[in-house]
């Protein structure tokens, strides 16, 4: 299930907004403020032969419409008592009309925001083989973004309202709450994904988040930062299957920026660019699929899909270039080259060639 689909976007969640509000609000507020000129230009032309001011007539509408009580500020004529029960009556219709708007306005932004939470929770149990991102800080957002250009399904988790809140804005999905909790993990899915990110900011929240998740889900690929060299060896003791040091990834690119510049300009143009460009994806041989037990050269993969086979991992053994003769096993993984669209080929063929076996 990908993220490109609609029924796992947050977008589409309409919550009341100012400009709603406004609207709401314009039609109570024209009719308040109608009645108050009517009632103003009525007790001045009333008052007129006893010397009543604009002030006046001004006060007597407010003191009227939102019944103080006060006494006349001018004797009133049956005309002018007639004038009063009209602008009272309109009146206090008119403030109770804008009142019952504002009113409906936080109702429904209060149902609005537990309508959305009921969705949210919808979408994220319809994601299967997904990918939970423990932390949204500067990492978790860059994460974010390329599992959002990949189009891989993601669910954000993290305790901050400010980072949820950008979350929301990007249209991702999210959990509120802390991922070390066996429970907030349940609600991201942790027992259908296929992989977590453990990006918050401390080397010790990482660890309790991989001990957790790997608790909850024995077959999930972890993948946690580190901060320091010497939280290495205890994330991977806690769980996680492969640490990252940003530090030491971004120094070494630094490097091989100075060293091979046209290598790193041809990894992040040509195979990031886009749906039609190159790419490296990996693709494992299932047990019982017609790709077991065959050569590379019986399969002819170029031929068939056109995707390059750059190497294969067997095992945490990289056999990289591998010959036509290479006989491919059961939990192999082929590092391949080739579009997306090529990789599709490659996966529907499998699932083709397994039908007919």
């Amino acid at each position: 299930m990908r993220l490109g689909d609609n029924a796992l976007s947050v977008s589409d969640v309409h919550s009341p907004t100012f400009a709603d509000l406004i609207r709401r609000l314009k039609w109570p507020i024209v009719l308040a403020l109608g009645v108050i000129v009517v009632g103003t230009v009525g007790y001045y032309l009333l008052w007129l032969g006893d010397g009543g001011t604009w002030l006046d007539a001004t006060y007597m509408t407010f003191i009227t419409i939102t019944t103080v009580g006060y006494n006349e500020i001018h004797p009133l004529s049956g005309v002018g008592r007639i004038f009063t029960v009209f602008v009272a009556l309109t009146g206090i219709a008119s403030l109770f009309y804008l009142f019952t708007a504002v009113m409906e306005h936080l109702v429904a932004v209060q149902l609005s925001g537990q309508d959305e939470r009921r969705k949210m929770k919808e979408r994220i149990a319809q994601l299967d083989r997904h990918i939970i991102l423990a932390g949204f800080g500067r990492m978790g957002q860059q994460a974010a973004s390329e599992l959002s250009e990949s189009g891989e399904a993601f669910v954000v988790v993290d305790t901050e309202e400010t980072a949820l809140d950008l979350a929301e804005r990007q249209g991702y999905l999210f959990v509120r709450g802390d991922a070390t909790e066996d429970d907030i993990l349940e609600l991201a899915g942790i027992e259908r994904a296929k992989g977590l990110i453990a990006a918050a900011g401390n080397d010790a929240s990482n660890a309790f988040i991989a001990m957790s998740a790997r608790a909850l889900n024995r077959e999930l690929l972890i993948v946690a930062r580190a901060d320091e060299d010497a939280a290495i060896r205890k994330l991977k003791q806690a769980g996680a299957d492969r640490v990252i040091n940003p530090y030491a990834v971004g120094g070494r690119r630094l490097v091989n920026l100075v060293i091979n510049p046209a290598v790193i300009d041809f990894l992040e143009t040509t195979l990031m660019r886009g749906h039609a460009a190159l790419g490296v994806q990996e693709f494992e041989v299932q047990r019982g699929s017609a790709f077991e037990n065959k050569t590379l050269k019986s399969l002819d993969l170029r031929q068939k899909c056109g995707v390059n086979i750059l190497a294969i991992l067997r095992g945490s053994e990289p056999i990289s270039n591998p010959d036509a003769d290479f006989v491919l096993r059961a939990g192999d993984h082929l590092v391949s080259l080739g579009t997306v669209q090529q990789f599709d080929q490659l996966a529907a063929l499998a699932q083709e060639e397994t039908a007919v076996s």
